[in-house]
């Protein structure tokens, strides 16, 4: 499938964000105009539920796009998905890293956490090292 050949064209995504831009503005004069609390945060739900679509058109694109390419190079496709809804419900900076980034054996901490304890120290020195 070539790019021309998504399932949503590249210009309703477009649209559809441009739309949300208009009410995120009308949202920000309504805020200038010192409108009701109640009624600016129910056009930021409408904003919000608006953009929720938006993406659910991207991530639709994602799968049929950028899914099969990543899958074709190797990437475990579980993974690839986890990223992208990680990418969009927690936002970037908490997101799994990205594959570049990730390392493919156990931190040096992560390896000590496998292995057993020793069961001869006492509470207060396993307490210290955690």
């Amino acid at each position: 499938m070539n790019k021309s050949e998504l399932p949503v064209p590249r210009e309703k995504v477009a649209r559809r964000l441009r739309q949300v831009a208009g009410q995120l503005r009308g949202c920000a004069r309504m805020v200038e105009d010192q409108k009701e609390c109640a009624d600016i945060l129910t056009q930021m739900a409408a904003a919000r539920a608006a953009l929720s679509a938006a993406a659910a058109l991207v991530l639709t694109n994602y799968t049929h796009l950028c899914l099969e390419k990543e899958r074709q190079q190797g990437e475990n496709a579980s993974d690839s998905l986890a990223r992208v809804f990680a990418l969009w419900t927690a936002g970037p900076s908490d997101a799994i890293p990205p594959k570049s980034a990730r390392r493919t054996t156990a931190s040096p901490r992560r390896k000590r956490e496998l292995q057993p304890r020793d069961r001869g120290k006492d509470t207060e020195s396993q307490g210290s090292q955690l």
